[in-house]
């Protein structure tokens, strides 16, 4: 979207302009000319009234740590010297600072000009925004130093009632914008923050600090991306089908102290989830944003987290065919058990809480000591579109400290026990529940429930013959 009206008008302003080069945290110069033509609004689309959604949801099994976004660092003052009917004020301003400014009834409308002197991400921030207000922000650029080219839209933010406005934009050479802060309501008077940032590293997802600028995420495979600045907030839009129980994981990398917070299509936050334990709640079909964001000061752009939507798992369904008595239980005075000697065969399918299937569940499956000791045999298994599975684990071969007198052989083996998690984002979780097949002596086939979370073996070393 192009606006050669405003060509010469934008190119006059920006001539007076001091250059970032030359501006080192000096009062900003405010351009006194008039503006009489103004950049239109930009067209939004993606999101819906409040009449038109429905979600419901479940607590986060987590602290809920719901709040607006906020900058608390030290902020310059722009002073106001233009006369009050000048409309819109403009101002120049740099790249990594930060200002206090106001908007007024009779200045309702205030464009801030800056330049970027070699290809980046530029980051723009509105925040701190006063209550009952809505404010509107709006970014243009052109080629740098180019008189004769035309500012064109780069990004906008315009969340009603916001406390913060957020917009990116890269460009792969050196660049001049326009940014405009509109705002709408009846609280005038107190002043908002104005944060400009730039970063020369940043990922494949940028720009996408908003919800208009939402990177689409198809399915509900994981999410990565890195932070490549202190202010840095990715967005991702994602669609939830139908009503699912879901669970979230956030990790990341370096001392990011990530942050994800869920909205619905609305803009209306959900929740926040941090990096250090999974959390669930149950979402309507529709339309969802993830933004993500790292807390503190030490963002480093090489830095890459992920985020991950898994749809909770209520239980397995399987069966188990060993190299020992194949999918029969027996005893040997401990109880019923599966017995094997070197391996085993185990197959199913992962289901949710309606008993439907799960696709792409990841399972570790790892035996264990009876002291819950790992014996270092691990096998993992992701379901596929239906949600089955099929794996061999092997035993781990212990020592055989157990003794069974069979009729011909003395059986040594030991009570080891396969553990089985689900993985959410490299956290794992207890299967809470297991349907499993075996055959009985008599050849007829059952199943058989238990809440544990593991299947109890009969792990044979070896036989000697007694006669």
């Amino acid at each position: 979207m192009k606006y050669t009206a405003y060509k010469g008008v934008i190119q006059a302003l920006l001539s007076g302009c001091l250059l970032i080069s030359t501006y080192v945290y000096a009062q900003p110069q405010l351009i006194t000319d008039d503006v009489q033509l103004r950049i239109k609004p930009m067209h939004q689309t993606g999101m819906t009234t409040q009449s038109d959604f429905n979600v419901t949801t479940q607590p986060f099994e987590q602290s809920i740590d719901v709040r607006q976004f906020d900058l608390t660092h030290d902020a310059e003052s722009i002073l106001q010297t233009a006369a009050s009917d000048t409309a819109p004020p403009v101002f120049s301003i740099a790249l990594n600072n930060a200002y206090k400014d106001t908007l007024t009834a009779d200045s309702p409308e205030h464009w801030y000009a800056f330049s970027a002197n070699e290809a980046g991400k530029v980051t723009v921030i509105a925040s701190q925004i006063p209550s009952n207000m809505t404010y509107k922000a709006y970014l243009y650029s052109k080629p740098a130093g180019d008189a004769s080219a035309d500012y064109t839209s780069v990004g906008f933010s315009t969340t009603l009632g916001a406390l913060r406005q957020q917009i990116a934009a890269t460009s792969s050479a050196a660049s001049d914008y326009i940014l405009v802060i509109r705002s709408e309501g009846e609280n005038y008077g107190d002043s908002f923050v104005l944060t400009t940032a730039f970063s020369t590293k940043y990922d494949d997802n940028e720009p996408n600090d908003n919800f208009w600028q939402a990177t689409n995420v198809e399915g509900m495979g994981p999410i990565t991306g890195q932070m490549d600045n202190m202010y840095d907030l990715d967005v991702f839009k994602i669609e939830i089908p139908t009503q699912k129980q879901l669970v979230f994981a956030l990790t990341g990398e370096g001392y990011g102290n990530y942050k994800a917070e869920l909205f619905n299509a609305n803009g209306q936050s959900l929740g926040v989830i941090d990096d250090k334990d999974p959390a669930s709640a149950t979402l309507s079909a529709g339309t969802y944003y993830w933004a993500v964001r790292a807390d503190g000061d030490k963002v480093v752009a090489t830095d890459t987290y992920t985020l991950t939507t898994t749809e909770k798992l209520a239980g397995l369904s399987l069966s188990v065919t060993t190299d020992e008595y194949g999918s029969r239980r027996i005893d040997y005075g401990r109880g019923d058990y599966f017995a094997l000697k070197t391996s085993a065969v185990i197959k199913g399918q992962a289901i949710n809480s309606a008993g439907e299937p799960i696709a792409t569940a990841k399972l570790k499956f790892e035996f264990q000591s009876n002291a819950g000791k790992s014996l270092n045999e691990v096998a993992w298994a992701t379901t596929d579109d239906n949600g089955n599975f099929e794996l061999t684990v092997k035993s781990p071969a212990d020592y055989g400290r157990l003794l069974f007198y069979g009729p011909v052989y003395t059986y040594h083996y030991d009570l080891h026990a396969l553990v089985i998690y689900v993985d959410y984002g490299g956290k794992l979780s207890p299967i809470p529940q297991m349907v499993i097949d075996e055959t009985s002596y008599d050849g007829s086939r059952s199943k058989y429930t238990t809440d544990k979370g593991y299947i109890i073996f009969y792990d044979i070393s070896h036989l000697t013959y007694h006669g």
